[in-house]
């Protein structure tokens, strides 16, 4: 889109006029009618005019200097003018003008001079001196008008677009046929007569807003009358004629002078890139190329997400700013986002603009950062809400960055930390048992993997977010497994797994059971960790030894009658020894019998047996049994009898054809001895010979 600018110039009118003056002057325009341009005139509260100062006299002395001060109310910046009016016959001309003064424009007659010239007052003084060549009635008008509405930096600023001595008779004093060479053109009209009688001007016909009369002076000592008038000329080119009302019709000695002062314009501006551009903020680069005539008083940018004007969004700060570069801070924009900025600049005349440029922010932090806690064994996943505009995003475990990940909202970190195994300390039994070699392992333990913080950038061509909340994530770790594995031999060397061996304490009953030793170590797994093998260990299967004496081979109970109960002679005694069980040993006994059954067996046709029962043995009946007691010999445990052989008097315990406890220990004994004492009793129906009996004693252990 275009935008429409508007530049307020500001213009100024001098009329010179000189001639004699008559009384009466109607006010009224000299025909044609008014240009449509004067209509079109604008005045300036920026282009006002200081007090005006004056010098006048009837004649000068050699060497024909004259004083005048400077314009109430001057300050530098100001243009100054100063327009001399000269009546004599032959009139000298102006003989020397102070430093800085530069003629504008000049005319003359027989009888009558006109000079105008101006300065920019700059470190003035308070007066200026000017000289004649001569003497003569002059009369010297200073005035200054305010800066702001032009644009004078030379002579070429300034146009002379009248200088007419007008001679018609009627009240009049006319600058004719002015062309007005820009719009918005401040323009002074300065009139100026010669008259024995003091005159005054009314200013044209125009809207009573954009006239403004800055000085009517007349004096009857050097019979001069002057006016002076501005506006602002909003008009360009041949503007006709514009004619100053006189108190009184003169025909002769009207002089004025019209000049148009180069008008300020809006400044020239140029935008250039965009610095320190961030997520929400840039600065604005731009620069006042020409000022326009004028410093401006407010600078800055103007910005939107859509190319062209106009735009939605402006910032400025108010200043005085020449033709230098300036800069301007954007905040609030929209992250990630395409900005389109022009600088501009504002004068008194209106306001400049860049051209268009255009810049990217960065993209705003990524939101709702996770990691996953333990849920992966291989990788942890960070997710993300992605940021408007980025392209990329940079995932950062502690103090590492992992490189782009593209334009996506998860990432998996392979490279965490793996979980570890602590494989604890192997143990194995020595010799505590005589079946198996206890194994276990103790402080073991399966460990998740270092725990991480994670944090996420978003990054695009401008560059990179600022740092995202952080969170805090780990590889997890499976459940622990056991393998354990035995050497081959008595050496910390070639292993190899036990079948079934897969739980934290097990009993190797593989172990050599002559006691030798082995060594053993655990393997330890689990998921997502590196496998461990714990330290090895010695173990051995307890090496047991059991003995059994018996003192005599044989007893007998000799010849007996059905009247009596028998006792063999002499008693049994067994002498038992244990020692490396774990529970002690047990004394067994059993016998032979005869035809199927225990008991005293005859063998010889024909065959009788005498059973063995618990029983009371009485005489007249058959009974065969024994008797058990422990003697003091010994060390160790005791030994604890059965109590079925436990008896005394004609108790007896039946034998049997299996072994049957006599007698235990839960512990280990030595020399300990069980005394057997072997009874029967004969019915009267058992058949006359010879009776034997087989008895065996076995130790074992428990």
């Amino acid at each position: 889109m275009k935008i429409k600018r508007k530049f307020i110039f500001s213009v100024i009118v001098f009329l010179a006029m000189v001639g004699w003056i008559f009384s009466g002057w109607p006010q009224i325009w000299q025909n044609p009618p008014v240009p449509p341009e004067i209509q079109k005139t604008k005045a300036s509260p920026a282009f006002t005019a200081r007090t005006e100062t004056y010098a006048r006299g009837s004649s000068l002395s050699s060497p024909y200097d004259f004083t005048i001060n400077k314009a109430g109310g001057t300050v530098d910046g100001d243009i100054m003018f100063m327009f001399l009016a000269i009546y004599v016959s032959s009139p000298p001309t102006v003989d020397s003008v102070p430093s800085g003064w530069t003629l504008v424009a000049t005319n003359t007659t027989t009888n009558s001079r006109w000079y105008l010239y101006y300065k920019i007052a700059s470190g003035e003084g308070t007066s200026y001196t000017w000289s004649l060549t001569a003497s003569a009635r002059y009369y010297a008008l200073n005035i200054a008008y305010s800066s702001g509405d032009f644009d004078v930096q030379s002579i070429s600023d300034i146009t002379a677009i009248s200088n007419t001595l007008y001679g018609t008779g009627n009240a009049n004093v006319r600058a004719a046929s002015m062309n007005v060479p820009a719009v918005n053109s401040p323009l002074v009209y300065f009139g100026a007569i010669y008259n024995t009688t003091v005159r005054t001007f009314t200013k044209p016909i125009l809207p009573t807003t954009d006239w403004v009369e800055d000085a009517d002076q007349g004096h009857t000592i050097p019979d001069l009358s002057l006016t002076i008038g501005s506006m602002i000329w909003t008009g360009s080119g041949a503007t006709g004629d514009m004619d100053i009302t006189c108190s009184a019709s003169i025909t002769t000695y009207k002089h004025a002078f019209a000049v148009a002062l180069k008008p300020v314009v809006a400044p020239t501006v140029s935008t250039q890139a965009a610095t320190l551009k961030e997520a929400t903020t840039a600065t604005c680069n731009g620069t006042i190329t020409v000022t326009g005539g004028v410093n401006s008083t407010n600078a800055g940018c103007e910005w939107d997400i859509d190319t062209g004007a106009p735009y939605a969004n402006t910032a400025s700060t108010a200043g005085d700013y020449g033709a230098a570069p300036f800069t301007q801070s954007l905040t609030s924009l929209p992250s990630g986002t395409t900005i389109y900025a022009r600088a501009f600049a504002t004068n008194s005349a209106g306001t400049g603009y860049g051209g268009e440029v255009s810049f990217l922010t960065k993209p705003a932090a990524p939101t709702s950062v996770a990691a996953t806690d333990g849920s992966a064994t291989d990788k942890v996943t960070i997710t993300w809400t992605k940021s408007t505009g980025a392209t990329d995003y940079h995932v950062w475990r502690d103090s590492t960055d992992l490189g782009a990940a593209g334009d996506v909202a998860t990432f998996d970190d392979t490279g965490a930390d793996a979980p570890i195994i602590t494989p604890g300390t192997a143990a194995a039994s020595d010799g505590t048992s005589a079946d198996y070699v206890a194994l276990s392992v103790s402080g073991q333990s399966a460990n998740n993997g270092t725990t991480h913080t994670y944090k996420v950038v978003a990054s695009n061509a401008t560059g990179n977010s600022a740092d995202s909340a952080t969170d805090t994530g780990y590889r997890g770790v499976g459940s622990l497994t056991y393998q354990w594995q035995r050497s081959a031999a008595d050496s910390d060397a070639s292993y190899s797994n036990i079948d079934g061996a897969t739980t934290a304490s097990y009993n190797d009953t593989g172990a050599p059971s002559d006691g030798s030793g082995r060594y053993y170590k655990v393997v330890e797994n689990a998921t997502g960790a590196t496998q461990q093998i714990s330290a090895s260990d010695r173990g051995y299967r307890l090496t047991t030894t059991i003995s059994c004496s018996t003192d005599n081979s044989s007893t007998s109970f000799s010849a007996w009658t059905d009247t009596s109960i028998k006792t063999s002679s002499p008693n049994a005694s067994t002498t038992m020894s244990c020692s490396g069980t774990s529970s002690g040993c047990a004394l067994y006994v059993k016998n032979a019998g005869g035809g199927g059954n225990p008991g005293l067996w005859k063998s010889a046709a024909p065959t009788y047996l005498i059973a063995s029962v618990d029983a009371v043995l009485s005489a007249g009946v058959d009974g065969y049994g024994i008797q058990a007691t422990s003697t003091a010999s010994g060390s160790g445990g005791t030994l604890s009898f059965n109590s079925k052989y436990n008896q005394t008097g004609n108790n007896v315990g039946g034998l049997t054809l299996t072994n049957t406890v006599l007698a235990s220990s839960t512990v280990d004994v030595s020399g300990r001895e069980a005394v057997v004492i072997h009874k029967a009793a004969v019915s009267g129906v058992a058949i006359s010979g010879s009776y034997s009996d087989t008895i065996t004693y076995e130790c074992t252990a428990n």
